[in-house]
């Protein structure tokens, strides 16, 4: 089972990325009546160390880990699909990917889509500035640009929160986390959201520091389409 150090590490501390448009498939289809495998598609983002997608080879990391381990004793075939977090989320609700890996549960996605019993990892939200920003709290980033990440639940709770606040912001939206940093390092930005596990990985790599906040305590799971076969995840659960 491939675990790189790294992610052995951040996994152990936190316990408790560009993708393409053109959405590349690894692995080719195998039709379940020629082989006794059953095909399915998994949708992946590089969000590492939970899902790592190097450019020249297949998804790896803790949620690829489990996902293969499980494949290999259902005699499952997975067709990896790897695009940007929102097409992801519209492509599960079409049904036409299988699972989703590393999903954040939240009531208003359970409404959408079914949801493994068990979940992978715990997470949460974290803001990260420059060095000597002075961004200590929410309210100092009143009326200045945050980047964000599309459709992801941490992004839409800092922004609710801001509204709570009365502290109204300028979003700068992206499609992975690796671009939020970069907003930042680059000045685009004075500050932005990503998920702790991404950053205890990936932040030393920019110019930016932890501010000290943190919300949205959330746990990981696998999801599937409401009109899934309930096998998958409770393979995935078993």
């Amino acid at each position: 089972m491939y675990v790189p150090q790294a992610y052995k590490t951040a996994a152990a501390l936190l316990c408790l990325c560009v993708i393409p448009t053109a959405m590349p498939v690894y692995g080719e289809p195998v039709s379940t009546s020629s082989e006794d495998r059953r095909l399915v598609r998994v949708g992946v983002f590089d969000n590492p160390p939970i899902v790592a997608i190097p450019t020249d080879g297949e998804p790896e990391g803790i949620a690829i880990d489990v996902i293969d381990y499980v494949a290999e004793r259902e005699h499952w075939h997975l067709q990896y699909t790897a695009a940007p977090w929102d097409q992801l989320l519209k492509l599960l609700d079409t049904g036409e990917i299988d699972l989703l890996v590393g999903i954040a549960y939240n009531q208003e996605r359970a409404q959408r889509y079914r949801f493994s019993r068990e979940s992978l990892l715990g997470n949460w939200g974290i803001v990260y500035a420059r060095p000597g920003s002075g961004v200590l709290s929410l309210l100092d980033l009143k009326g200045q640009p945050v980047a964000l990440m599309r459709s992801s639940t941490h992004s839409k709770v800092f922004a609710r929160s801001m509204d709570e606040f009365g502290a109204p912001f300028t979003p700068v939206y992206t499609d992975t986390y690796p671009q939020v940093l970069e907003a930042v390092e680059h000045g685009t930005a004075k500050a932005g959201v990503v998920n702790r596990t991404f950053g205890a990985l990936n932040a030393s790599r920019y110019d930016v520091v932890e501010t000290g906040i943190v919300f949205n305590p959330i746990y990981i799971h696998y999801a599937a389409p409401k009109t899934a076969d309930p096998a998958l995840l409770q393979a995935l659960d078993r």
